[in-house]
């Protein structure tokens, strides 16, 4: 087995036991390359920097790769690299963040600067045939950002033209009428946050804030403060965000109107939102 960016190594203790050699690869690792166990080594490698006779001992017959491709220039060249080492049947199984996810929940605040790349169904269908090999399936990961794309494809068995009929991209049209969508809804959610004449605070100091804030082309100085229940973030702020961040105080929110404003923590806010008893609970997509 390998896994593509392997990072704290929580997948590769996950699955001791499962694989007679595993490696993980993560360049968070250069200069630590060492043995996890008998059977696991650590490796601190780019992707292209693989050598097959020094790194890997047997081609791998699985390979596994949670939220890196995003993070890489040429997915192509660099999955046509794994295919050419690993073993003839080989299951690749990758998950990433999903454009069709994002256009359809108009969350275009998950574009930000760490990523490069957003996967399509239709992009990566025509990217596995590309590579030779044969895409087997794909499902959506609801419970995190709002449906990453989990898909799995086998090297060496091509499938036929036909696979690819009813995987077409998604119209320029649909994306730009998605993006005016989710513009006009937060331009609402800041008018009607404002509109009732209440103190209103942010709940959730999230690091892709100041994402949200851009699109709603305000700095969000109509909050009182952003809550958020982590000491360590308390009395800092987010670039492009005025409010301080702070802990809630007690009652305090009683006779206020709280924004969610880490939104890809919706669930477990709202949760602790119904414990704080605030006035009103505003959510800036309705969509959680």
């Amino acid at each position: 087995m390998l896994e593509i960016g392997c990072n704290d190594l929580y997948l590769l203790n996950r699955t001791q036991g499962l694989a007679e050699q595993s490696v993980g690869v993560d360049p968070i690792w250069i200069g630590r390359d060492h043995d996890l166990n008998a059977t696991t080594r650590v490796l601190g490698r780019f992707v292209e920097d693989i050598k097959m006779d020094e790194d890997v001992i047997d081609k791998p017959d699985l390979v596994l790769s949670a939220h890196t491709f995003e993070h890489i220039q040429d997915i192509h060249e660099q999955l046509a690299s794994l295919v050419d080492i690993a073993a003839d049947g080989c299951l690749f199984v990758i998950e990433v963040p999903g454009f069709d996810s994002m256009v359809k929940l108009r969350r275009f605040d998950q574009v930000f600067h760490q990523h490069i790349q957003y996967t399509s169904l239709s992009s990566m269908r025509r990217l596995v045939r590309r590579l030779g090999c044969h895409f087997l399936g794909h499902i959506y990961n609801y419970s995190y950002w709002g449906g990453t794309f989990l898909f799995w494809f086998e090297k060496n068995k091509i499938e036929d033209g036909a696979g690819l009929q009813g995987f077409e991209p998604q119209p320029y049209k649909v994306v730009k009428a998605a993006f005016a969508e989710f513009k006009t809804i937060l331009k609402f959610s800041v008018d009607k946050a404002t509109g009732f004449g209440e103190q209103c605070f942010g709940f959730g100091a999230a690091q892709m804030l100041p994402i949200l804030a851009y699109h709603m082309e305000s700095d969000l100085g109509f909050m009182d403060a952003i809550l958020d229940d982590n000491p360590e973030r308390s009395m800092c702020r987010l670039p492009g965000v005025s409010p301080l961040i702070r802990v809630p105080r007690e009652r305090e929110l009683r006779d206020a109107a709280v924004m969610v404003t880490a939104l890809d923590s919706s669930r477990a806010i709202l949760k602790r939102l119904i414990e704080l008893e605030p006035r009103r609970i505003l959510h800036p997509m309705n969509s959680f």
